[in-house]
């Protein structure tokens, strides 16, 4: 059901103007008329976007390397207690975290 309804919003909703440039949309929320968007669709605005979907494609990398190194989900790791964690597990989740940590900021250092 989500995928067919990905589908119909894809060709019938949100269809691509030639006019605009790829992935230009402009607002199609109406989020400039309530006050709580950013308004147009500016260089800054696309800016924004960009970086706040590599730093969550980071974030989710993170996720990863801890759920690989400790494992346990994401969820599970809310509860996660590093002092009674064997040290080689809380040793190599805390490279994991400073993996993507040093990531994060070779992506912010590009902006």
């Amino acid at each position: 059901v989500l995928f067919a309804a990905c589908g119909v919003m894809e060709l019938y909703v949100w269809k691509q103007d030639d006019k605009k440039e790829p992935g230009n949309f402009g607002d199609p929320a109406k989020w400039s008329q309530t006050g709580l968007g950013g308004g147009s669709y500016s260089v800054e605005m696309r800016d924004r976007e960009l970086v706040n979907g590599r730093f969550a494609m980071l974030s989710i990398m993170g996720i990863f390397a801890a759920e690989y190194a400790t494992g346990k989900d994401a969820i599970q790791q809310l509860t996660f207690k590093a002092a009674t964690a064997a040290p080689a597990v809380a040793a190599t989740a805390a490279a994991a975290v400073d993996t993507t940590a040093t990531a994060v900021t070779a992506v912010a250092e590009t902006m």
